[in-house]
């Protein structure tokens, strides 16, 4: 298994990708919030974000010849300064007629990534704002797809991967695929931010949503096991007795 971000990786991939005795699965946390993926985080609202997953599986796509190079230049090509919808909206007709940069792109893909395109203008259409300025192409491709697979996201990076010709499970995202952000603070940081009505913090490592707690349970020691509501069992400290039980 090969954690990556979207760049970082590439030397070793290299080196293994093709190595026909490794069996290789590139994971991802896909919290980047950067540039135009964060754009396009912030229009669908409930996704991660898909730069990392469309660079690594470019990168792939490009070492293992399953697709056209030409299909891996256009996810890869960014949009001008100034850009707006219309020009997706250009892009999605070219590819529907295999017109221009997309001349040399399998039909099959030609026609998926028009669909998903196509998925990302209806979005847009009913309202929104996003800055499409120097955003890689494959973002919006990505964005479509997930619509398509109604918004589960991990899904979306194997139906992305498929369009590659890639196998699903070699690009994988470490998560359950829910929308998440990495935060740089401290647990007091953290917890000073939180309503303490509605977050209690019952290890140095720990704090829970009040309302996701099942019951609290004293064991002999002097401290607590917390059962939440999806079976999750936790440890409540004498240090933070306070912050949860009265």
């Amino acid at each position: 298994m090969l954690f990556s971000g979207g760049r970082g990786s590439g030397a070793l991939a290299e080196l293994i990708a093709t190595d026909p005795g490794i069996s290789l699965t590139v994971a991802i946390n896909g919290y980047d919030d950067g540039a135009s993926t964060g754009e396009v985080r912030r229009f669908l609202g409930d996704a991660l974000g898909p730069s990392d997953f469309r660079k690594n599986a470019s990168r792939l796509a490009r070492l293992r010849n399953t697709c056209a190079p030409a299909l891996i230049e256009l996810l890869d090509s960014r949009l001008p300064d100034r850009a707006d919808v219309e020009h997706i909206r250009q892009l999605t007709t070219d590819l529907e007629r295999g017109a221009g940069a997309t001349a040399g792109i399998d039909p099959a893909a030609r026609t998926r990534a028009a669909a998903w395109l196509r998925a990302f203008d209806a979005e847009y259409r009913r309202g929104g704002e996003l800055d499409f300025n120097g955003a890689a192409v494959g973002n919006f491709v990505f964005a479509g797809a997930f619509l398509e697979v109604h918004r589960r996201f991990n899904d979306a990076v194997d139906a992305y991967c498929a369009l590659v010709g890639l196998p699903p499970g070699l690009v994988e995202n470490v998560t359950d695929g829910n929308n998440a952000f990495l935060v740089r603070m401290t647990m007091n940081e953290l917890e000073q931010k939180l309503d303490p009505q509605q977050f209690a913090r019952i290890h140095r490592s720990t704090i829970v949503n009040i309302a996701r707690v099942k019951e609290v349970t004293p064991d002999w020691h002097g401290e607590f096991d917390v059962k939440l509501l999806d079976g999750t069992n936790l440890r409540l400290t004498r240090t933070y007795r306070n912050r949860l039980l009265p």
